[in-house]
């Protein structure tokens, strides 16, 4: 599922648009002083973002075997030590995880400040670790001035 235009800077859901997506998870900005830009990124412009995605199995209770996350942003950094992967079931059993390998897939300079990256994070899960029914994605920027293009999970 992925995220390539958002509707809401700060606190409300925004559903998943791109181009085979299912409803099945919500992204959220707790960052505050956000806002949403011309072209429909969501921008922090007085502190770092604070991204939560949350969401359910397609065909729960299911254990993934390998999740791949993948964000295009600019300006400010993400901060890669950030990224977190929870995984739920329905008796109260909480997987979280750091990512197995982080990715530069891209890295410019940007022309008012900072960088241009597309970042990718890959997490791999052993047969029946958990049967999840829920998932967390957390990840933030490390200051003020990001604005996030795109976010996909797979």
């Amino acid at each position: 599922m992925g995220w390539e235009n958002f509707t809401s800077a700060y606190g409300g859901s925004n559903l998943p648009d791109a181009p085979n997506s299912n409803n099945l998870g919500g992204l959220y900005n707790f960052g505050t002083g956000a806002v949403l830009t011309s072209t429909k990124n969501i921008y922090g412009t007085s502190g770092p973002l604070f991204i939560s995605m949350l969401g359910g199995m397609t065909a729960a209770p299911r254990n993934p075997l390998e999740v791949v996350l993948n964000i295009s942003a600019a300006g400010t950094v993400i901060n890669m030590q950030s990224v977190t992967l929870s995984l739920m079931d329905n008796f109260g059993s909480l997987i979280r995880v750091n990512p197995i390998a982080s990715i530069v897939r891209s890295d410019e300079p940007f022309q008012m400040g900072g960088r241009v990256q597309t970042l990718a994070f890959t997490w791999n899960f052993q047969p029946n670790m958990i049967a999840a029914t829920q998932w967390q994605v957390n990840f933030s920027s490390t200051g003020a001035n990001t604005s996030l293009d795109a976010v996909s999970l797979d």
